[in-house]
């Protein structure tokens, strides 16, 4: 026979309260973690090495490794090593040069493209989804001049205005590298 317990609801809410503050310190990790790799992996696109990086940093090289292993693009799995660029966006997400370019194609011929390494899609103007880099939401009203557009791989999405703002920084970090 099972004994029937009545939660106090004092202590039921002060779980769920515990429990709220607990996924947004895990976000917020998520965040600061993200920041931190990204970082790393801006130091090893500046030509510092894992030695020097980890020496500064107080990692091991090994360390500085993996970091840099696990930066790569979003949309077609490329590691940061091999992409002449890796933007990253100021929520979350990576995306390669390439991928960069190949948003830009989705974009001006509104169908779905592909490369050889991934595929693009621009959703449908009635998909609310969300960008990966910024959090807005796509436009569902027809389509108009300043409306934003998202084109997605998987779960990925990117909208038309941060892959403007890439474009910018790939060019800017190209320029830098003469």
């Amino acid at each position: 026979m099972t004994r029937h317990v009545v939660l106090q609801k004092r202590l039921v809410s002060k779980a769920k309260k515990a429990k709220e503050g607990l996924h947004k310190a895990e976000v917020s990790l998520d965040i600061a973690r993200l920041a931190y790799h990204t970082a790393i992996g801006e130091i090893a696109a500046a030509g510092g090495s894992v030695r020097e990086i980890g020496r500064e940093l107080g990692l091991s090289h090994q360390r500085v490794h993996q970091i840099l292993e696990v930066l790569s693009c979003d949309f077609c799995a490329a590691p940061r090593r091999d992409a002449d660029a890796m933007v990253a966006g100021g929520v979350g997400g990576h995306i390669c040069d390439l991928c960069i370019d190949l948003a830009v194609r989705v974009f001006a011929s509104s169908s779905r493209e592909s490369d050889g390494r991934t595929t693009l899609r621009l959703l449908s103007a009635g998909d609310s989804s969300t960008c990966t880099f910024c959090k807005c939401k796509q436009s569902t009203r027809k389509r108009s001049i300043n409306a934003r557009r998202i084109v997605a791989h998987k779960q990925n999405r990117i909208c038309n205005e941060c892959v403007e703002l890439c474009e910018e920084i790939v060019a800017e970090e190209r320029a830098k590298r003469g």
